[in-house]
């Protein structure tokens, strides 16, 4: 009915004699795509409306189509882009890893080899150059660090060398003066002991140095037995030795030098042929001293007893040497008789 066509937007352009076409609502409230006509030869106007859903259904199914293509292609890229990160990204995360672990001086571990197989060409060069640098630079670490190892053992040894005695392992002349100037610059009580090897240069002459030198190594074992571990023992020449020590007192210098002699006496019991005799002299100073005063004072109650046993010892040594050749070979018998008047 004309009534219902008034509320017609097509209707209503169609009479104000426009053409043309557009959305609209009708006159029965649906949305619409309408096209309109005005004939004014027959005062006619033609409407052609048509829904607008049954219009759009195939625009939509085309933008749903190129969405989904969309979505399909969006997610192929993540992947490709994901690949691309893994092998670009991950091997570059590992190079700087290395580059991190040698800051600590971590040359051994490179990059593994898996982590760049598939990376682009430049960067499989770049780790391949890294890791034969990384090994080189390991190899010569190694060698650097073997070469400072062997000279810290030559140090050490020179360093022993320098202070200690190549015969005995005791301290040697150098230490033990440096030992005596510093316990002279900290005036604590320190006792002094003296000892010399009786009958050496008769050992030497008549046995050999090589028997002396036993001698020597059998005296400088039973000092370090006899007195504490604070104590400096030191060999200061051929057969003279010398012993600092610290905190003593004139009774606990006296006990140790007791148990020296008994040490002595042992060794004689099972050495018969090779008896060893020691002549000591033994000083205990308190502050104020002057140590150089103090071991020559030890040095001469050291041959105050070296008299004194003097013959003894050379009676006792040649009785030995006797047996010892005696054992060795009757016929020097005779010999040894003219040697001993």
């Amino acid at each position: 009915p004309e009534s219902s066509l008034v509320e017609n937007e097509g209707y209503r352009q169609a009479k104000a004699g426009f053409s043309g076409a557009k959305r609209y609502i009708n006159h029965a409230g649906r949305p619409v795509v309408g096209a309109y006509q005005w004939i004014p030869e027959r005062n006619w106007g033609v409407i052609f409306e048509v829904e607008q859903a049954e219009v759009l259904a195939p625009l939509y199914d085309i933008l749903m189509r190129a969405l989904f293509g969309s979505l399909i292609i969006l997610f192929l890229a993540l992947c490709v882009a994901r690949l691309i990160a893994k092998n670009i990204e991950k091997p570059i995360a590992m190079l700087f890893a290395a580059l991190q672990r040698t800051q600590t001086g971590d040359y051994e571990h490179a990059v593994s080899e898996r982590e760049f197989l598939f990376a682009p060409a430049e960067i499989r060069g770049l780790c391949y150059a890294f890791n034969i640098m990384m090994g080189t630079i390991h190899e010569h670490v190694k060698l650097l660090h073997n070469i400072n190892e062997a000279l810290s053992v030559a140090e050490n040894k020179y360093r022993t060398l320098s202070i200690r005695d190549q015969l005995t392992q005791l301290y040697n002349r150098t230490y033990y003066e440096a030992e005596l100037e510093r316990l002279q610059a900290l005036q604590q009580p320190v006792a002094v002991v003296v000892c010399d090897v009786d009958g050496l240069k008769l050992v030497n002459d008549t046995l050999g140095h090589k028997a002396g030198d036993g001698l020597i190594k059998t005296a400088a074992r039973l000092l370090l037995d006899s007195f504490p571990p604070a104590a400096t023992v030191a060999r200061i020449g051929g057969d003279e030795f010398v012993v600092l020590l610290p905190n003593a007192t004139t009774e606990s210098m006296r006990a140790q030098v007791l148990a020296l002699y008994q040490r002595v006496a042992e060794h004689n019991q099972r050495q018969p042929g090779h008896p060893l005799f020691l002549s000591t002299g033994g000083v205990a100073a308190k502050p104020p001293f002057e140590l150089e005063d103090t071991v020559s004072e030890a040095d001469n109650y050291m041959y105050q007893e070296k008299e004194r046993n003097r013959s003894r010892n050379r009676r006792w040594l040649l009785a030995a040497f006797m047996k010892t050749v005696a054992e060795y070979d009757d016929r020097y018998l005779e010999h040894l008789e003219g040697v001993k008047r």
